[in-house]
Order: C-alpha cells, then sequence, then structure tokens
C-alpha cells in the first residue's frame, strides 16, 4: 500500500508539472493580453493612452519579457503562496481565489451529499421496481436533467421561484445584506440564496442513478442472489447486503471526482445565478486576459482532480480485496 501510494505522488507531480506548462501555454494562446485589453477599455472611455504610457505600464506588468521568463517567474512563488498577480482586480491572485473558492467548495461538497444520497436511494427503488411506475418517472426526470442545458435549468428555476416568491435569488446575499457587517442573519440569507444553485446543480447531475441501477441489475439475477432467495432470506435484506454492495464498487472509481467535477460544473449555475464563485471568476479572468489569475484557477481545479483520482483509487483498493496494489 504504501509502495503504491509514493507511486501515485510521484505520478501526480509529473501530472502536476504538465498541467502546469499546459496551462500557461493555453492562457497565452490568444492574441495580445491584459494590457491590450485594458487600454482599449481606457480609450473607449474616452482617455488618450500615450506610447510612453503603454511603455510603463509593459514594464510595470513584466509583460516585456519572453514568455519563459514569465512563466518561471510565475511558477517560483508557488512554494510561498504566490500565484501571481491578478491585474484586473489589483490584487494578488490567491487573495481573489480563496473565497470564490470557499463557496464554490460549499456548494459542491452540498451538491455531492444530495447527489449520492438521493442518486443511491433512487437507483436502488428503480432497480427493485423495474419497469415500474417508480422506473419509468425517475429515468424521465433523470434524462430531462441531463439532457437540457444547464443554463436553461438555472434561468427557469429563477423564473419559477420568483414567481412563487416575488423574490429574485440573485447573487449570495439579498441587496439589504451587500455591505452589511456579517451577522447571523446575513449568514442565514446567504444559505437561503444557496438552495437554488444546489437544487439545480443537483438536478443536473441527479441521471448519475442510471449507473448504479444498471449495476444493481446485473447483480439481482446472479446465482448466488437466487440461492439466497432460495434459503428465505428477506429481499430488502437481500438486496442491501449482496447486490447493492457490489453495485458500489464500479462507482467508487468515480467518486473522487465527484467534487471537483461539481466544481467546475458549477460555473454555468453561477454565473446565470451571478454568484461570487469560481465560475464567473474564470469567465472574467479570460475575458480580460487575466493570465495569472486564469492559470491559478485552472492549478486549483487540475490539483483537485488529481487529489480526487487519487481518493478514487484508494478508496476503490480498500472495498474491493481482490485488487492487490502491490502489482
Amino acid at each position: 500500500m504504501g509502495n503504491y501510494l509514493i507511486k501515485r505522488l510521484m505520478l501526480m507531480m509529473l501530472l502536476m508539472v504538465a498541467i502546469t506548462v499546459t496551462s500557461f501555454i493555453i492562457i497565452q494562446l490568444p492574441p495580445g493580453d491584459f494590457l491590450t485589453v485594458h487600454i482599449e477599455q481606457l480609450r473607449s472611455q474616452g482617455q488618450n493612452v500615450t506610447d510612453d504610457q503603454i511603455a510603463a505600464l509593459t514594464a510595470q506588468y513584466g509583460l516585456d519579457q519572453p514568455m519563459p521568463v514569465q512563466f518561471f517567474k510565475w511558477v517560483s512563488g508557488f512554494a510561498r503562496g504566490d500565484f501571481g498577480y491578478s491585474f484586473s482586480k489589483n490584487r494578488p491572485a490567491i487573495d481573489v481565489i480563496i473565497p470564490a473558492f470557499k463557496i464554490s467548495l460549499l456548494i459542491a461538497l452540498i451538491v455531492f451529499i444530495t447527489t449520492t444520497v438521493i442518486g443511491l436511494l433512487i437507483g436502488y427503488f428503480t432497480a427493485k421496481y423495474k419497469n415500474s411506475f417508480v422506473d419509468y418517472f425517475f429515468s424521465f426526470w433523470g434524462y430531462i436533467g441531463v439532457s437540457v442545458p444547464g443554463f436553461v435549468v438555472a434561468m427557469l428555476s429563477l423564473w419559477l421561484v420568483y414567481k412563487l416568491s416575488g423574490k429574485s435569488f440573485i447573487g449570495l446575499y439579498s441587496r439589504e445584506f451587500l455591505t452589511a457587517p456579517w451577522s447571523m442573519a446575513k449568514a442565514l440569507d446567504g444559505l437561503l440564496h444557496l438552495i437554488l444553485p444546489v437544487l439545480v446543480i443537483t438536478f443536473t447531475n441527479l441521471a448519475g442513478f442510471k449507473s448504479f441501477r444498471a449495476n444493481m441489475l446485473d447483480e439481482i439475477n446472479k446465482p448466488y442472489v437466487v440461492t439466497a432467495r432460495a434459503k428465505g432470506v428477506s429481499e430488502n435484506k437481500l438486496l442491501v447486503k449482496y447486490p447493492a454492495r457490489m453495485a458500489l464498487i464500479p462507482n467508487m472509481g468515480s467518486i473522487g471526482l465527484a467534487i471537483p467535477m461539481l466544481i467546475s460544473g458549477e460555473a454555468i449555475a453561477g454565473i446565470v445565478l451571478n454568484l461570487p464563485t469560481l465560475g464567473p471568476l474564470m469567465l472574467n479572468a479570460l475575458k480580460s486576459q487575466d493570465m495569472y489569475l486564469a492559470g491559478a484557477i485552472l492549478l486549483f481545479q487540475s490539483m483537485m482532480t488529481l487529489v480526487g483520482t487519487l481518493v478514487s483509487d484508494v478508496a476503490l483498493a480498500l472495498i474491493d480485496p481482490r485488487i492487490r496494489l502491490d502489482r
């Protein structure tokens, strides 16, 4: 087990290096840079930008240096928690990312719990009552959730809640709490505003129960289950003790990726609902070509994916004794 973990960690380090280089190259591919976008914005506002001002801004942001120099200057700060400077926010990139990351992680954790619990329950009962009304009902809504674009679900949900309550749940807080100091009332208002994005993201990810249902159906009629039925084991105890446990094993291979995937997947809901999460922050960073901010967000999401993959592999090995990690 120890040798396996060491090998996996070494592989993660190599992948992280490759991801870092790739991320920096990708965010540098669009023509121009942050300075170009910034100058165009100033000129659109009627301000005259001289050549001397452009040269000064270029030197200030280090954009006059070759790309390899910019890359190694960026990477050298990782060890001390410096992921570069966000040009558009005029703050260190890490100070911009952490608040948005906390909200994205909170939403992802809540959605992970809801989708896992509800998905397993739906998968269990749709497999137990195959081709029944329960099976058709949840299968229909599962296909709706996976086929309708997330932004459409978010907009329809926002409109429906407004029609029913007369309140708009755009943003993380109501208007009266935007500039208010921290209090219990503000915390409760924030939690209330999180209900809608949690429901939207849960609905769009609920079709995952189909894999658990399929695995259950593969196990239900196997000889060991038939034998247990013949010995008089009750149906509910039988299904929970054997087929349900076996059906969980294939799902463990992807459970560690659920949270990073949810953080990436909440981007659409975050943009439509105007939430201060990583999704809208990444979009704005790409639009303004704020390369250090965009690169740092990509690194955070990539690191979570790599850690999630490791968690999945370890969890699968612990649950399934047939897997030998020393090979």
